[in-house]
């Protein structure tokens, strides 16, 4: 007989009736996990949010965009395209119609959906079961909100996903229940349809295709599996069959709507992309499994992104990947013998394997190898197994209340303990994803070894520099110095590191005016990459600033083979076509600039600078004024349009201008 169904639910109302004050215990882990996330209200967009929410072109079109998110791929740019998560993308486009761009209420949707996703799932442990006393659930659930690993999940915008698989899971464990207990095919199919609609919210959500028959087999007490079990429970059958059939669907159904995934894959996200030895997959596995129980026991230091080398490829030779088997068999041994002694026990262990196994690189490889947002319903699954074992082998069998009392002291206080510090380190690693730059500063000091979350600080620096330069202030070579060292270091983990190559020529080219340093870091992105069109560019760039103009054609042209429309390159080789007094092959390349891009102004810029060569000044004006039409952001030529109406005699234009490039300065 299960130890935890040893008593009825009756004997635990009497001893828990005044341990919630009369409020039900739902209710206060929702409050409590709005008050613990509601210092993310003053964040604003953070890794990852830019592509999925704030940049992103189809969700800028708001609740139009919807018929297109249902038909299209999670993310596209230029070929790259990738995964099928519409429900998400659509909450995002309502939020845009709504009160558009604001990050403030966006943060405010995801706090509410966490509470919402821990009121659903503490209702359902509690409605299967329901023997356990609530004190002990109720703990449970407080380490789990104040777990610090889900600061990821609730305060990136983009982890929206997790969160509403959570609520949509339980939610279709709650249905089931319901069909399980009435037997009437509505439920069946609301369950199913919600099942579907998880699935298509993240990948992720096929999992409760296991957990949902496993919360019905436990919803029983006594449950043993026999012939005359199933002969009893056609209902859990009959749910499986058909979970397994909508989990099929919904997996495959972008691939039959959709043109197939063009997802480029880098080495630095995962060498096991590359790596194609099973054996090193499933060692690499194993020390992934060792690395989330590392996360879940001791959530520090908590970073931003792991990739590699942070997680290091691993074989059967590692002691680690030998100490993780062990403990996971223990783990199945431990369940097996357990199965039904201890009920909480054998579904929370399913909750988590489930979970954390499609994260373990054993099935397929992950981008981060590892990443806390991974972790996140498994979690919950980790903390009830631990809290049910030492319910069982410390105060089993209960047999007066007193000894209930003496427990909950000895249980309840390192909970609170526990809850406490969680929450105090949760606090501050949600302050810690107020931006980018807080973000990346925050963790870099423990990311010595991680070529992506090396180029990626160094690039939010690079770019505020940039930003820096823009308004007229002069760059700190500290900070300069700060930007090489850290793209250097990520060169130095991952060699083919071809993106910080190039800015680490691009900065050689810029602040030090370094031409042949910056050309070599240009050339050596170049032969890691070589339809790097960005590298290209630079080189070619770089060769026109020492009059190569030969060198300079050759490389702009690598770029148009790649990108027929890059409009720097068409601009800078028409300049070169009509120095070399090619004024054909100049015209020519500047009407198809304007044609292939209609919102740039350099062609009318060179049109007007060719005029003015030629001596034309008042065709020069001409194309110049268009050039402004099309970008006003200019000073220094609304500066001298300017001077030249005024001096023409134009006042009104003259001072129109003049007032224009104030206004930009």
């Amino acid at each position: 007989m299960d130890i935890l169904s040893t008593m009825k639910k009756k004997d635990f109302n009497n001893k828990e009736k005044n341990l919630f004050s009369g409020i039900p215990p739902s209710y206060w882990l929702f409050i409590f996990s709005v008050i613990l996330y509601v210092n993310t209200l003053s964040n604003g967009y953070n890794f990852d949010d830019t592509f999925v929410v704030q940049n992103n072109p189809t969700i800028r079109k708001g609740i139009e965009a919807i018929p297109e998110i249902f038909t299209s791929r999670y993310w596209t740019e230029k070929d790259n395209t990738f995964g099928y998560r519409p429900v998400v993308r659509a909450s995002f486009a309502m939020e845009m119609s709504l009160w558009g761009e604001n990050p403030t209420m966006s943060h405010l949707v995801n706090i509410l959906l966490y509470a919402l996703g821990v009121f659903v799932a503490y209702k359902v442990i509690r409605k299967i079961f329901f023997q356990i006393p609530e004190w002990i659930i109720f703990s449970g659930f407080l380490l789990f909100i104040s777990h610090p690993l889900h600061t990821e999940v609730v305060a990136s915008l983009k982890n929206r996903e997790d969160l509403l698989v959570l609520i949509l899971g339980f939610l279709c464990i709650l249905i089931f229940l319901k069909f399980s207990e009435t037997r009437k095919s509505p439920w069946l199919f609301l369950g199913l349809i919600v099942f579907f609609i998880t699935c298509l919210t993240k990948e992720n959500g096929i999992v409760f295709m296991a957990i949902i028959p496993a919360a019905l087999f436990f919803s029983v007490p006594d449950n043993k599996i026999s012939k005359e079990f199933f002969k009893k429970n056609q209902t859990l059958l009959i749910s499986a069959f058909l979970l397994l059939v909508i989990g099929i669907i919904a997996l495959n159904l972008p691939n039959w709507i959709l043109p197939a995934e063009q997802k480029e894959l880098f080495y630095f996200e995962n060498p096991l992309h590359f790596i194609h030895i099973k054996s090193m997959h499933y060692a690499t596995g194993f020390f992934s499994l060792l690395y989330y129980l590392k996360m879940l026991i001791l959530p520090y230091p908590l970073l931003f992104y792991y990739g590699y080398n942070m997680i290091e490829m691993h074989t059967f030779t590692s002691l680690w990947v030998w100490l993780s088997i062990i403990i996971f068999v223990f783990m199945v041994v431990f369940t097996i013998k357990y199965f039904y002694k201890n009920s909480l026990f054998a579904f929370s262990i399913i909750l988590y394997f489930v979970n954390i196994f499609i994260y373990s690189n054993i099935y397929l490889p992950v981008n981060g190898i590892v990443a806390e947002r991974y972790v996140f319903i498994a979690s919950l699954g980790f903390i009830l197994a631990i809290l049910s074992l030492f319910y069982q082998f410390k105060i089993l069998p209960i047999t007066n209340l007193s000894r209930v009392k003496k427990t909950k002291s000895g249980l309840i206080i390192p909970v609170i303990i526990i809850t406490v510090v969680f929450s105090i380190l949760t606090l501050k690693r949600n302050a810690q994803w107020k931006d980018y730059k807080t973000l990346m500063s925050s963790d870099i000091e423990f990311l010595n070894n991680s070529a992506k979350a090396q180029t990626s600080y160094a690039t939010v620096l690079f770019n505020e520099l940039k930003d820096t330069l823009a308004k007229g202030y002069k760059a700190n070579s500290a900070d300069v110095e700060t930007i090489l060292r850290h793209y250097k270091r990520s060169v130095e983990i991952y060699p083919k590191m071809y993106n910080s190559m190039n800015n680490i020529g691009l900065i050689y080219l810029s602040m030090y005016k370094n031409i042949p340093e910056a050309m070599s870091w240009f050339k050596k992105a170049l032969e890691n990459n070589q339809d790097y069109t960005e590298a290209s560019y630079n080189l070619a760039y770089s060769y026109l600033q020492v009059k190569d103009t030969n060198s300079a054609l050759t490389y702009f042209n690598q770029v148009l083979r790649y990108d027929s429309t890059h409009t720097a390159s068409l601009s800078d080789m028409a300049n070169i076509y009509y120095a070399k007094k090619d004024s054909i092959k100049a015209l020519g390349l500047n009407y198809k600039l304007m044609k292939t891009d209609t919102l740039t102004d350099l062609p009318y810029i060179n049109l007007g600078n060719y005029a003015l060569l030629g001596h034309d000044t008042v065709t020069a004006v001409k194309w110049w004024e268009k050039a402004i039409l099309k970008n006003p952001d200019n000073p220094k030529l609304c500066y001298g349009l300017g001077m030249y109406f005024t001096q023409h005699g134009d006042l009104q234009k003259g001072n129109y201008y003049l007032k224009l490039s104030k206004k930009l300065r």
